[in-house]
């Protein structure tokens, strides 16, 4: 759903999202006229806006054949990457979050399996071509005799701002409900 709607909403913290859309609709059966009317400006408003962007302003994934399945990534998306563990979803988001970040965009990241430090040691290892598992364990005897440097300038590189930020941003969230996950889309929104 779309961030900004979700913070709009009248439901609150303690309605069930079971069925989103029973939420919606319970509100919609109990509004009047001038609310109804107001509801439907701001989505006519959200419309007329969306159909000002250009497609190529946004992102877009790195490997050609994975973007044509799946095209650009739009404001009102939320991708969820999921898979058992040891399958890849971390190395695939920092490919993604390196590409994006290398073009100045800004990424809010929940990485909820790691904390944020980890996160960015291992972004760093991919980024400089280094085993991140070695990384990660100060082998630095099983490393390129650089190793150290590149994951040092790296990390120092991700330290520099991009437009008074810093191009990445990741969560401290430690698991998800649907509270945080609220309140990070939020963060997300104001990090920009």
């Amino acid at each position: 759903g779309n961030p900004r709607a979700m913070a709009r909403s009248h439901r609150t913290p303690s309605q069930p999202l079971s069925d989103p859309g029973a939420a919606r609709y319970a509100d919609a059966a109990n509004a009047t006229p001038e609310q109804t009317s107001a509801g439907a400006a701001d989505q006519v408003l959200d419309a007329l806006n969306r159909l000002q962007i250009n497609p190529a302003s946004l992102l877009r994934l790195p490997w050609d054949s994975l973007h044509e399945v799946l095209g650009y990534l739009w404001p009102e998306q939320f991708w969820v990457v999921a898979a058992a563990t040891g399958n890849g979803k971390s190395t695939f988001l920092m490919q993604l979050i390196n590409a994006w970040a290398r073009q100045n965009r800004r990424i809010y990241f929940l990485p909820l399996e790691q904390p944020a430090d980890v996160m960015r040691q291992y972004w760093a290892a991919l980024a400089s071509n280094l085993d991140p598992a070695r990384v990660l364990q100060n082998d630095w005897a099983h490393l390129p005799r650089d190793a150290q440097q590149r994951v040092t300038d790296h990390l120092h590189w991700q330290a520099q701002l991009s437009g008074g930020r810093a191009r990445v941003h990741f969560s401290d969230a430690r698991y998800v409900s649907e509270d945080i996950l609220a309140e990070e889309m939020l963060h997300a929104l104001a990090y920009g």
